[in-house]
């Protein structure tokens, strides 16, 4: 980026903070928005709930430098208040946002958005902080804000500062800035400046033992939050009232699947924590809050297969007397015999694994880490072991993918013989190659990634939700497209049918 483009962000800087910043408030927003939100839902426990697991690892970052912290979800307190309050409204959260405002005092508040289903929560939040506080600044950070910085800022006037990627060192470097402690050494940053977008690319990425540290919760309730909501998919193989959390073991991914936003997010290549310090916060975590399941959080979980082995071992020679799930998906290629015993011998209840497709075509033109002879492979390496749970991830609706294609997914799938699949309609996630592709050919407009026309969810939540509730007063005939002609590609209506 140019050095003009730098000058005028600490230029900008110094009129946001033109006082000492030393009070820091991180908040989780409500990841369902009012609109998308059902009180019902939310009283089945249907709803994510996962502890702040970033904002937590801020909150340590920060405190170790000497700065006061403290952290409000206010996804929990919605979903608290739905499950707890007769008269339930909603928009409940402000005032619990406004007394904390009042008490803790900030001098500064950051605010987490991972995902593009909660940009409207984001705003909202913000622009309600902005209301009781004018002259607070407001920084955004997260997977969402970071793959769509210039649309958020746009649609998002409140928010003053989006810090790009990981915010572990990022942050603290700004901060010791702005209190005059050290020169500003350039990160990824992006503002907007008299309605003209400024941004620096400069990427950080933590390491070694900054990303050892476990996450401050504060007083957050982390052994209630499982009570209100699911963290991963296995709950329902858990006995009642099992008590769950989230824990990362490493970041990134080998991977460079060209729908997926995480090597957009965490740069390229996997980073590893140490064995010993995952398997002391899960230790830290049943010590402290009674969590007996685990949830990784990680993209990549199997990255480097001793590593892998050697967690998991860990796991069974501390005698934690925890299980786990891995929801997020594994590489199917690090899947073998020796893997899967000790997934099954650590405690794993559900394993996750990313095939998207059963076409090579689709497979080499979303550069998957794993072809047809691997999913196979790993399918038959699970059904040795019938106690661990298996799902496969399952998409269609790529550009281009026609009939042919999809068939070959849902047979691969019936080979596999997995214990069940999730079919995702493929979503342009932005900052992602493909997205990209589709923005240049002008076959996707990239404000939809944060005005919520791209939302769609599997199960009883949100967008689908609403259009199943539709469909069924609509009652309007069914087509099986799949018998039409190999290739022939389908169109928006007809991937819902399929």
């Amino acid at each position: 980026m140019e050095i003009a483009n730098k000058e005028i962000i600490e230029n900008e800087l110094k009129k946001i903070f033109y006082k000492d910043c030393k009070n820091i408030l991180i908040i989780n927003p409500p990841q369902i928005t009012k609109e998308d939100f059902d009180v019902s839902v939310a009283r089945l426990k249907n709803y994510p709930c996962f502890p702040p697991y970033g904002p937590g690892l801020l909150c340590r970052h920060l405190s170790n430098r000497g700065y006061k912290t403290d952290i409000i979800d206010l996804n929990f307190e919605v979903l608290l208040a739905a499950n707890e309050e007769d008269n339930f409204e909603y928009s409940s959260w402000k005032n619990k946002l406004k007394e904390k405002l009042e008490t803790f005092n900030p001098d500064l508040v950051g605010i987490s958005c991972m995902y593009s289903m909660s940009h409207k929560s984001l705003k909202e939040v913000s622009n309600f902080i902005k209301e009781v506080s004018p002259n607070l600044p407001i920084i955004a950070g997260g997977v969402h804000v970071s793959c769509a910085p210039e649309q958020v800022l746009n649609d998002c006037k409140s928010i003053d500062i989006i810090l790009l990627y990981e915010g572990d060192l990022s942050f603290p470097i700004l901060l010791d800035h702005v209190n005059k402690s050290s020169k500003l050494e350039f990160f990824s940053i992006a503002m907007l400046i008299d309605g003209k977008y400024y941004a620096v690319y400069d990427r950080i990425s933590p390491s070694g033992e900054i990303i050892n540290l476990t996450p401050e919760y504060h007083n957050l309730k982390i052994e209630k939050y499982s009570a209100l909501g699911k963290i991963g998919e296995s709950r329902w193989l858990l006995p009642e009232g099992t008590k769950i959390s989230s824990v990362l073991s490493n970041r990134g991914c080998r991977g460079d699947c060209q729908f997926c936003g995480v090597r957009t997010f965490n740069g390229a290549g996997v980073r590893t924590r140490s064995v010993k310090a995952v398997i002391d916060e899960i230790e830290l975590l049943k010590n402290k809050y009674g969590i007996l399941h685990i949830m990784w959080l990680d993209n990549d979980l199997l990255f480097n297969k001793n590593r892998a082995l050697e967690l998991f071992n860990e796991i069974i020679k501390r005698n934690l007397g925890i299980t786990w799930n891995a929801s997020n998906g594994v590489i199917a290629a690090s899947i073998d015999d020796e893997i899967m015993k000790a997934i099954s011998e650590s405690g794993c209840t559900c394993l996750y694994i990313g095939i998207e497709s059963g076409s090579p075509e689709i497979l080499n033109y979303i550069k998957k880490p794993s072809g047809i002879k691997q999913f196979l492979k790993a399918g038959e390496c699970a059904k040795k072991y019938p106690e661990v749970f298996t799902k496969g991830f399952l998409m269609i609706g790529l550009p281009g993918e026609n009939i042919g294609q999809i068939n070959k997914t849902l047979e691969l799938a019936r080979q596999m013989e997995l214990d069940w699949y999730a079919i995702q309609i493929y979503i342009p996630f932005p900052s992602t190659p493909i997205a990209e592709s589709l923005i240049k050919e002008n076959k996707f407009d990239n404000k939809k990634f944060i005005d919520g026309s791209t939302k769609f969810f599997v199960g009883g939540i949100g967008k689908q939700r609403q259009r199943e509730n539709e469909e069924k007063l609509e009652s309007r005939p069914f087509e099986n497209t799949l018998k039409k002609n190999t290739e022939y590609v389908p169109n928006e209506d007809e991937l819902k049918d399929i």
